[in-house]
């Protein structure tokens, strides 16, 4: 109970410290959790629908850029022998007519090894295939999960039923897994609307579009999937010869001709370094918060500690010594009263060098608070503290060490406030000797 009454005590004296230590620990373990949640959505996690992430490479050019013409996308994937497919996929918010009304909806146009490449499953009826690349054959789309939950209310007869998206009419031919991105990774925070909801053919956009369109003018984004047995070291540098070929035949935009390619997901096989750097980059920062935390908390128990301690040695010391603290206030007693009523009278000191350095001199040990507020308030630049000086009237506590108690405010021979009242002589004589450096400055000029 007497540690629970200390501890007690400690929240009702630093109710700030106790605040600013629990919202530092709440911080660093939210940041901590977070930071982790989002690397492993990145890096670990599964994504919805797509099978061995570590296999996908997404491909982009030097500068940063992730987009491909058609025709790009089609050299690449005749000369890549690293990859055993591409998905290539153009997305477009256009307006779809659905059961429930007319709305506005995030549409891929899906190249034809698109969810081969994924190695995807439908959640119902089938995916994109290499039927629907014939431009003679009626417009298929595969629409979300969630699109088909919502708007057809996850009905099995959706299946067949026509859906006209961007001016034409396709049929539904099936549904993708809960949750499948399509070929972007899924970050933290984003939801099933931040992603495709209907998939269709490559070649219903220039149909949608309503226009004969050069294919440079529609960019993809491009995966391709490691063949078995093939690395990633060794489809970069595959990746290379083909990016600089590409850079040469490109006429639409300048490429610097550095293909590359970046894994979806790390191979502990291949990527063991790789993974614990960028999981240690992106702990750092979270791990500092914490240890800022940490370290308030421990400062928090040593105050807490030492606080303790010296109620300790006060309890303790006075039950071995017995009637120590008393004989210091008698003693305390028969000076005062040896004074018969006279008031004390001390000298406070005070010289200047100048405009910049200031010496205080104070008759007796002064508390630390005391001697701080002088430096605080002193209008030197420099300001020294100079105690039993002129005089020795022993110790001269602050007004709250007489509250808090112990010998040193026991045996004072003055009452409380005389600290702060030399503290007044100090600061006045200070800024009265400052007014009369600048005054003389003045006179100098």
């Amino acid at each position: 109970m007497s540690d629970l009454r200390a501890t007690l005590r400690q929240l009702r004296q630093s109710p700030a410290h106790i605040a600013a230590c629990l919202l530092s620990l709440s911080a660093g373990m939210a940041i901590c959790v977070a930071v982790f949640s989002a690397f492993n959505a990145m890096v670990f996690e599964p994504i919805p629908g797509v099978r061995d992430r570590q296999q996908l490479v997404q491909l982009r050019w030097g500068d940063g850029s992730v987009t491909f013409s058609p025709a790009e996308v089609q050299a690449i994937d005749a000369a890549m022998t690293g990859f055993s497919s591409t998905a290539a996929e153009s997305t477009r918010v256009l307006p779809a007519a659905l059961p429930s009304g007319p709305a506005a909806k995030l549409v891929a146009f899906a190249s034809v090894r698109y969810f081969d490449t994924l190695q995807t499953r439908a959640a119902a009826g089938r995916l994109l295939d290499a039927r629907d690349a014939n431009p003679a054959a009626a417009p298929a789309a595969v629409i979300s999960d969630a699109l088909w939950r919502q708007a057809f209310g996850a009905d099995p007869a959706t299946i067949g039923r026509p859906i006209t998206v961007g001016g034409i009419t396709a049929t539904i031919v099936g549904v993708a897994p809960a949750g499948f991105p399509g070929i972007r990774l899924r970050d933290v925070g984003q939801t099933d609307g931040d992603f495709p909801q209907i998939w269709l053919p490559t070649g219903a956009a220039p149909i949608i579009m309503r226009s004969a369109a050069s294919p440079a003018a529609r960019p993809l984004m491009v995966l391709g999937r490691l063949r078995s047995g093939a690395t990633v070291r060794a489809a970069q540098a595959e990746l290379a010869i083909i990016g600089t070929r590409l850079a040469t035949q490109s006429t639409a935009r300048r490429r610097d001709g550095m293909l590359r390619g970046l894994r979806f997901g790390l191979d502990w096989t291949e990527d063991a370094g790789l993974a614990l750097m960028a999981l240690a980059l992106y702990l750092f920062i979270p791990t500092c918060v914490l240890a800022i935390g940490c370290a308030n908390v421990i400062n928090l128990q040593l105050a807490r500690a030492t606080e303790r301690a010296r109620e300790t040695v006060l309890r303790y010391g006075m039950k071995d010594n017995r009637g120590f603290m008393e004989k210091v206030e008698a003693y305390k007693i028969l000076d005062v009263a040896a004074r018969e009523g006279r008031p004390q009278e001390v000298e406070v000191q005070v010289i200047a060098l100048g405009g910049d350095v200031a010496w205080v001199s104070l008759p007796g040990e002064m508390f630390v608070e005391l001697g701080l507020a002088i430096k605080q308030a002193s209008p030197f630049r420099h300001t020294f503290i100079a105690e039993l000086a002129n005089g020795a009237i022993g110790y001269i506590p602050n007004r709250p060490a007489y509250v808090e108690g112990n010998y040193e405010p026991t045996s004072a021979r003055c009452v409380a406030g005389s600290g702060e009242l030399l503290v007044e002589s100090a600061v006045r004589q200070l800024r009265d000797l400052f007014g009369i450096e600048l005054k003389e400055r003045k006179m100098e000029k």
